[in-house]
């Protein structure tokens, strides 16, 4: 029996532990006992590091979902690689889901990433998580020189900061403008059947023929535009 976290999209991947993880619940060939708690429960798992994966992401989705420690948030990547699908798990308000939504506008999704994961040196209870294409790191669409139409974090009375206004707008971002991107930039990844139009009946009053001179829609148009980089 395969106790990887595999969905039926593909196996799952975290951010922890000072790399990106595949977790196991039961002992494994490369896979290391990680112990901890949990809200004061206590838990085991087996995990199996990696520094890095290569590949193309092929969609961003929000979820949120009851688990056995409570409600559940984030972003889940699909990333298609050679072939074998990941979903990288990034929970909300986590540093992972942070840097993501401030770098998610600055990437090219017609182009492969990579994904890269390591302990910081500075505090290694900390898994520090970034993004390279062509090579280089991408570089922050938001920072605190140029925070463009995005909220500023606020401090409060108490002396904390609140980072609240800022997340809701990234998320609304992310599903307003990096969600459409992707998925118009990979409508075409999975084969489509063939159809050669036998089945249907051109006298029927429903039936449109394709017009071959039709031109493409503003919005569709820059769509392609934007993920092809033309």
């Amino acid at each position: 029996m395969l106790h990887e976290q595999r969905t039926n999209d593909g196996l799952f991947l975290s951010v922890k532990h000072g790399a990106l993880c595949l977790e196991s619940k039961e002992p494994k060939d490369g896979y290391e006992l990680v112990e901890g708690e949990v809200n004061g429960t206590p838990y085991s798992k087996y995990i199996k590091k990696f520094a890095g994966l290569d590949g193309h992401i092929t969609k961003v989705e929000w979820y949120e979902r009851d688990g056995d420690y409570g409600k559940f948030r984030g972003l889940k990547l699909s990333i298609k690689d050679k072939g074998e699908h990941y979903l990288l798990d990034l929970p909300f308000e986590k540093r992972p889901y942070d840097y993501f939504t401030k770098v998610a506008e600055n990437i090219n999704y017609a182009k492969p990433v990579e994904f890269v994961a390591w302990q910081d040196r500075k505090d290694p209870r900390v898994t520090a998580f970034a993004i390279k294409q062509d090579g280089q790191f991408v570089q922050w669409k938001y920072t605190k020189d140029d925070m463009g139409e995005c909220p500023s974090a606020k401090q409060l009375r108490t002396g904390k900061w609140s980072f609240d206004d800022q997340r809701e707008w990234l998320l609304e971002r992310i599903l307003t403008v990096v969600v459409p991107l992707v998925d118009a930039t990979h409508i075409f990844d999975e084969p489509m059947p063939e159809y050669s139009g036998d089945d249907v009946d051109p006298n029927d009053p429903l039936y449109s023929a394709p017009d071959t001179n039709a031109e493409m829609p503003d919005d569709i148009a820059e769509r392609q535009s934007l993920a092809t980089g033309a």
